[in-house]
């Protein structure tokens, strides 16, 4: 140990040195009064280091001595860290050892397997490096006699190897030393320190022995062939095939590489492959047959016919011995099995199918006949791939083994395709287990090309369709336009393929109140069938079409030719495709009723008009001028329908003693009184009341291009709504009714109507959707949902809050005619003008009447008229009570009384009721004292069960028509409107109503 300056030692100073599980001391020897102190360690047993050093940096320790340097004072130097420089570990490399190497593991570098000759190298492993001196050796158990491994190499490693040279005799199933003493160590074997290693072994097959760490088997018995077979079945076999043939050894043999054996086949020799069975006492061979190959009873060519390939050896390395027997002889192949080489194959000639030409779909079975050139017997299950769409399908085997002909069956799946059924390609038959001849050679399966001579498609017509047909359009080959009661509408319906009907499908059409069915009428075996609907009584529609998606009805059912159910799916209604879109039918088969001031007419089913009441200028368009209905026998089957040509009338309207009907072709005629020129014909002459005048009757000109859609008559005058949402009126405009701004009369003259006649101005940008005319007056719903009249007003009966009539003048219409106030955010949905007073039903089902109020007609129990001053409309005008829980649907304004058709469909009037219009059995007028509306103002009886879907008011009557589609008419009869064939009043007095009130007979 170094100082930096002389040290002076008293005692015995010690190092405490690091020397494993017990530190040992190094004792001060010499080197006081010098820079250098040296100890001495003397190692102990058990004592251990890598590297010896002291402990730690305070190791040092002068004990009961002292330490000093030159000026005497005492010190304990800090000693440099272990490990670091200047330590005695850095500057030296002292190893301290005195533990005795032992043996950690037995093992080989030899291969693990079976040796039956040559050396084997074992290596003996120690815990350290060792020194041989001599020739340690390794006692083996090798059966009858041990064999020693004797040392090789190793000196001065921790491994030592042996060498075991094999000897004949010598066995092991797993090589291993004796013992735990069978080493011996020579000379010796130490460690570098000198340490005798200790030799005790791991007990033989335990862990780190050479029995577990190995598998090295001795072995030296010489395999031989025993015997030469087969495992395939004596038969006859063709090109193709192959024979499976056994050799059977000795004792188990390895195979390493591949052995073969030489076949006699005739002008060629064959070579079976070796194929399995290494490791076994049974090797396989595989024998493939070849065209040309032939033989009677199959051998090998001789008894050198067997090579080994790289090797055949046992389990311990040794060579078998491959010498077979003589050909022929007890146990070779020829002697054992009688197995027949034979290489002529059948070839499929044809292939059809006796299942009928057509359209096939799921479930459907196709029996498929493959034929050959010679009976072929079939083993397995056999397929033929079809050609079906997206996947291909397999037609299994069910019949034909021992014949020349195979059946196979194809069932149609869902998803399955074809235009012209047939195989996939030339190779679709498979032979499932096999087919073969009587001699065995597997038949050849190429068939013909697919669509070629003798293939499937060639020779039949089979379609396989999973698709279902679909509803592709719905139309009709009937002529846009207006159908009548009795009218047939043809239908056709378009599929995307050609079905087959079964039984009588269905089309249900939504026509109003009960929904129709049109009945399939042809077209099976096509892609369109023909529906055809018959219009009944009381069939509406604005534009037909069906009711739903679902409406199409299979009868029994519709089908393509392969039997799949159509896909009945409609368009929706009105959508492209549909009936509704691909035509403009409209179907008007119902009664509708109008009244004039003295006469009605009923619009019939079947569109023609009968009329009946005052006929005084011809207003029933019957060639003369007698009333109607007034006498018996003038109504029923005496009643003749109006003339008018071959057109039907879509909607009629009456005036004072004239009728209009808006007809089929969108024309307008009119006819009856024509003093103001209200018949549009540029005269004053009256039309209807002479015969021929109703045939030769002319269509109101109301210009160039244009059409009505809707007609309203007054008393002296008419108006249509046209096509273009525009109005025009003609006839008497005293008051304004005409809505031009003046009281010139129009369509008395020539040159008045057509382009000449000009439209009511509305307002800026206005248009109308209704029109409704009675007695002196015109209103109009327009396309903001206002409503606007004109005309007569000196009640207020225009709505304006003034008695000025309106559109007598200038500056009185359009922008300058402010719409009807309802209340706040209410519309009108239907007008009706009494003489001096007009209703109202309104969007929320209430009703309100303003103008006159002689005699009560605005239901608001006074007299006091409404409307002529400025502040009674709008919020301030009361909604007329109709009782509780009750609205309207529809009002009707007679000439000085009102009626109102009510949800449930009964009728309450009220007002003047001189002739009983009221309905209430006497004379009493209604609504102009307190108490008298609402639910003391009872619904009249219009018979048992009966209700009303329409009401229609005249100058003092008033007719119902009724859910049965009569009709009822009571009050004033002077002209006889009632049609009763008399003149006298009815609902004046009591018990005339209900069911005492008969339906008026319109004949069939």
């Amino acid at each position: 140990m170094t100082f930096a300056s002389p040290i002076t030692v008293t005692g015995v100073p010690t190092l405490t040195l690091e020397t494993g599980s017990t530190d040992q001391t190094a004792s001060y020897s010499s080197g006081t009064g010098t820079t250098e102190l040296t100890f001495t360690y003397t190692v102990q047993e058990g004592d251990t280091s890598p590297d010896l050093d002291y402990v730690d940096t305070s190791s040092l320790s002068a004990g009961t001595g002292t330490l000093t340097n030159l000026t005497g004072n005492s010190l304990t130097p800090t000693l440099p860290a272990p490990g670091s420089t200047g330590s005695l570990g850095a500057n030296k490399a002292l190893v301290i050892d005195t533990t005795a190497p032992t043996v950690t593991n037995v093992s080989s570098s030899s291969t693990d397997g079976t040796y039956a000759t040559g050396t084997l190298s074992i290596q003996v492993t120690m815990s350290e490096p060792v020194t041989v001196t001599g020739t340690p050796t390794l006692t083996l158990e090798t059966g009858t006699t041990d064999r020693t491994a004797s040392y090789a190499s190793g000196t001065g490693t921790t491994e030592l190897t042996f060498t075991y040279a094999i000897q004949s005799g010598d066995t092991s199933s797993d090589l291993d030393y004796v013992s735990t003493s069978s080493l011996s160590a020579g000379t010796s074997l130490i460690d570098a320190a000198g340490n005798n290693a200790t030799l005790t072994l791991p007990t033989p097959g335990a862990s780190g022995s050479l029995g577990a760490n190995k598998a090295l088997v001795v072995y030296t018995t010489i395999p031989t062939v025993t015997n030469v077979t087969s495992s395939t079945s004596n038969a006859s076999f063709r090109a193709g095939d192959s024979v499976s043939i056994q050799i059977t050894f000795s004792q188990a043999v390895t195979v390493v590489g591949s052995p073969a054996l030489t076949l006699e086949t005739g002008t060629t020799d064959r070579t079976a492959t070796y194929s399995s069975g290494s490791g076994t006492t049974s090797l396989s061979f595989t024998y493939a047959v070849q065209s040309g190959d032939t033989s009677s009873d199959l051998d090998f060519v001789g008894t050198t016919s067997l090579s080994a390939g790289t090797s055949i050896k046992n389990a311990y390395g040794t060579d078998a011995n491959l010498t077979l027997v003589t050909p022929g002889a007890a146990g070779s192949l020829g002697a054992n099995k009688a197995i027949i080489i034979d290489t002529t194959s059948p070839t499929v000639t044809n292939v059809t199918s006796s299942t009928s030409n057509g359209s096939y779909n799921a479930a459907d079975t196709i029996s498929i006949q493959v034929t050959f050139s010679e009976v072929i017997n079939v083993l397995g299950a056999p397929t033929l791939t079809v050609e079906t769409g997206a996947t291909d399908r397999a037609a299994s085997y069910t019949s034909g083994t021992g014949t020349s002909e195979l059946t196979f069956t194809y069932t149609v799946q869902a998803a399955d395709a074809s235009s012209d059924l047939d195989y996939i390609a030339t190779s679709p038959l498979t032979a499932g287990t096999s087919i073969k001849d009587a001699a065995g050679n597997d038949a050849t399966l190429t068939l013909a090309t697919p669509g070629a001579s003798g293939s499937l498609g060639a020779n039949k017509a089979i379609v396989i369709d999973n698709t279902a047909p679909t509803v592709t359009n719905v139309t009709s080959s009937t002529s846009n336009g207006i159908y009548f009661f009795g009218s047939s509408v043809s239908i056709q319906v378009t599929f995307s393929e050609a079905v087959t009907v079964t039984g009588t499908p269905t089309l249900t059409l939504e026509t109003g109140t009960t929904d129709r069915t049109a009945s399939y009428a042809s077209g099976s075996t096509t892609t369109e069938l023909t529906f055809t609907y018959t219009i009944e009584s009381g069939d509406s529609s604005s534009d037909l079409d069906y009711v739903a998606t679902t409406s199409l009805s299979a009868g029994t059912s519709i089908q393509d030719t392969a039997g799949n159910d159509a896909t009945r799916t409609l368009a929706a209604p009105a959508a492209s495709g549909s009936l509704g879109n691909n035509k403009a039918i409209k179907i008007d088969a119902t009664t509708k009723i109008a009244s004039g001031a003295y006469h009605n007419c009923a619009r019939m089913p079947t569109g023609e008009m009968k009329c009946w009441g005052s006929n005084s200028s011809g207003q029933l368009g019957l060639g003369h001028s007698n009333d109607i209905g007034d006498s018996s026998g003038e109504m029923g089957s005496s009643m003749t329908a109006t003339t008018l040509g071959s057109r039907k009338a879509v909607q009629i309207a009456l005036g004072g003693s004239h009728t209009c009907a808006l007809l089929d072709d969108s024309t307008v005629k009119c006819w009856g009184g024509n003093s103001s020129g209200q018949l549009g014909q540029g005269s004053t002459a009256n039309l209807g009341d002479n015969s021929g005048e109703m045939s030769s009757l002319a269509a109101i000109d109301l210009g160039t291009g244009r059409t009505p859609t809707q007609i309203a008559a007054g008393y002296y005058h008419s108006c249509a709504l046209l096509d273009n949402a525009t109005i025009k009126c003609w006839g008497y405009s005293g008051n304004g009714e005409l809505g031009q701004g003046n009281t010139s009369v129009l369509g008395d003259a020539t040159g008045e109507m057509g382009d000449s006649l000009p439209t009511v101005n509305l307002g800026t940008g206005r248009t109308a959707t209704q029109i409704f005319a009675n007695f002196f007056a015109t209103c109009a719903i327009l396309d903001n949902s206002t409503t606007k009249c004109w005309g007569y007003n000196s009640f207020g009966g225009a709505g304006q809050g003034h008695t000025s009539h309106v559109g007598d003048e200038s500056n009185e219409l359009g922008d300058y005619l402010s719409a009807i106030d309802f209340g706040t955010g209410r519309t009108a949905t239907q007008i009706s003008s009494g003489q001096y007073h007009t209703c109202a039903t309104l969007d929320n089902a209430t009703a309100k009447c303003f103008g006159r109020n002689a005699y009560g007609e605005l239901g608001q129990g006074n007299t006091t008229h409404l409307g002529d001053n400025s502040g009674e409309m709008g919020e301030n005008l009361t909604a007329i009570d109709l009782g509780t829980g009750r609205t309207a649907t529809q009002m009707s304004a007679g000439s000085s009384y009102s009626c109102a058709l009510l949800d449930n469909g009964t009728v309450k009037c009220w007002g003047s009721n001189s002739y009983g219009q009221l309905g209430q059995g006497n004379t009493t007028n209604l609504g102009g004292a307190a108490g008298q509306m609402g639910d003391s103002l009872t619904a009249f009886s219009l018979g048992t069960g009966r209700t009303a879907t329409k009401i229609t008011t005249g100058s003092s009557h008033a007719c119902a028509l009724l859910d049965n589609s009569t009709v009822k008419c009571w009050g004033s009869n002077s002209s006889g409107q009632l049609g009763k064939g008399n003149t006298t009043n009815l609902g004046d007095n009591s018990a005339e109503m209900g069911d005492s009130l008969t339906a008026i007979d319109l004949g069939s």
